[in-house]
């Protein structure tokens, strides 16, 4: 009994432990930006350049602005119609959501 008590207490700390460093980063703790590229916004065009694809896989335009703003999601229905999930004011805080669902066909 003795050796499962101890093996609890380990994990229990190792949790508490993991637990201090995720939330201490959620608080501000560190400050990520530092560690993130910018990487500079591009025109479609240039955007679809910029992939490197493996043989045999192709990407196409299916949005862009002003069509969508701010794009955080996007999916399609069973007819093929592209649903794409918009927050315009991220990451700045609203008292009103500008965000919406934009559907494009």
């Amino acid at each position: 009994m003795t050796h499962t008590s101890a093996r609890t207490r380990t994990t229990t700390a190792l949790f508490v432990l993991l637990s201090f460093a995720t939330f201490g980063r959620a608080w501000g703790g560190d400050d990520l930006a530092a560690e993130l590229p910018r990487i500079k916004p591009l025109e479609p065009a240039a955007a679809l350049k910029s992939f490197r694809l493996h043989e045999g896989f192709g990407l196409e335009l299916a949005a862009s602005e002003p069509m969508v703003l701010n794009p955080v999601s996007a999916c399609y229905d069973a007819d093929l119609r592209l649903y794409v999930a918009e927050m315009r004011g991220y990451p700045f805080p609203e008292q009103t959501p500008s965000g919406g669902i934009a559907r494009l066909e």
